[in-house]
């Protein structure tokens, strides 16, 4: 085989495994994208059976005021005509319901709205569940970085194995501005952001996606002060490593946390991290957030001669 041959062999492998790399970035864009207006789409027929609801809600005051109107004014109305038939006969009043039909009649509107709220019950009932199972992705399709789903299914499982073992971690929570980032076309900022955050995060931690500017980061086996190290070294090197300008808020496990205790400490620090102007660090001990001082490691010893 000629030297050009070879050449021309090794071409069509690359631009054959090029082709293939680019049609799977290509086809998971293309199923993110489908997630995303499958979630828009629930989301407006959401908003709408909302509307509905509210609108109907209006309605039925504005019905039981009309229909207690006509309902006094049906039994006045009975009530003038025993009255008047007794005064006629020279007896004494006695007291007239109204008819069946009458009664009938005034509630019929109240049963059509009950009938309408029930069914747009149903139909806000049945949106949720699929927006829900939506939801339950493991992995971004784009930046195959775990989902908020899989964060919460993996912290579970680290809690119950710390209450067993009574072992410790953390949880940081980084939020990103994304000016800088946005301005890349299609999801490229996506892909961009999601390389830059895994590049920096320890091999042991757990990385995921919180929120559509946030990631989480589990840190097993890690004591509070490690953590708030750990964290504020990520932050300052995604910082130095990109245009990205970022807070982070973290938080270790407590003996009697749950997961929502430990998150809700997770988020006040990074609420004192925004406040104090981004660009730091936060760590909550259980009482108070305090911002994080990174120390610089100590010198190694050197050795006299």
């Amino acid at each position: 085989m000629s030297f050009y041959s070879i050449l021309l062999t090794l071409g069509i492998v690359v631009a054959a495994r090029l082709a293939y790399v680019l049609g799977r970035q290509r086809g998971r864009e293309e199923q993110h994208l489908q997630v995303e207006e499958e979630a828009r789409s629930l989301l407006r027929q959401i908003a709408e059976h909302l509307t509905a609801a509210q609108n109907w809600k209006h309605e039925a005051q504005q019905v039981l005021a009309e229909q207690r109107c006509e309902l006094r004014r049906v039994l006045s109305q009975a009530t003038a005509n025993s009255n008047g038939a007794a005064e006629a006969n020279g007896t004494p009043a006695k007291s007239s319901l109204p008819s069946v039909a009458e009664l009938e009649r005034v509630v019929a509107p109240l049963a059509e709205w009950a009938e309408r709220a029930e069914s747009a019950q149903a139909a806000l009932g049945e949106s949720v569940e699929q927006l829900t199972e939506l939801a339950k992705v493991d992995v971004h399709p784009i930046t195959s970085i775990p989902t908020r789903h899989r964060f919460e299914q993996e912290l579970s499982q680290i809690f119950r194995h710390a209450e067993r073992y009574e072992t410790a971690f953390a949880v940081s929570i980084f939020e990103i501005d994304l000016a800088g980032l946005t301005d890349l076309p299609g999801n490229d900022w996506k892909v961009e952001l999601a390389r830059l955050v895994r590049e920096n995060v320890r091999e042991t931690d757990f990385l995921a996606h919180f929120d559509t500017t946030t990631y989480a980061v589990i840190m097993p086996r890690t004591e509070s002060p490690v953590a708030a190290q750990a964290t504020e070294r990520l932050r300052r090197k995604l910082e130095e490593s990109s245009v990205l300008s970022l807070c982070a808020g973290a938080s270790a496990y407590l003996d009697g946390d749950v997961p929502r205790t430990l998150l809700d400490r997770a988020r006040e620090a990074l609420h004192s991290a925004r406040v104090d102007g981004r660009n730091c660090s936060y760590l909550h001990n259980g009482l108070v957030a305090e911002r994080v001082k990174l120390q610089q490691p100590e010198p190694a010893p050197v050795e006299v001669g």
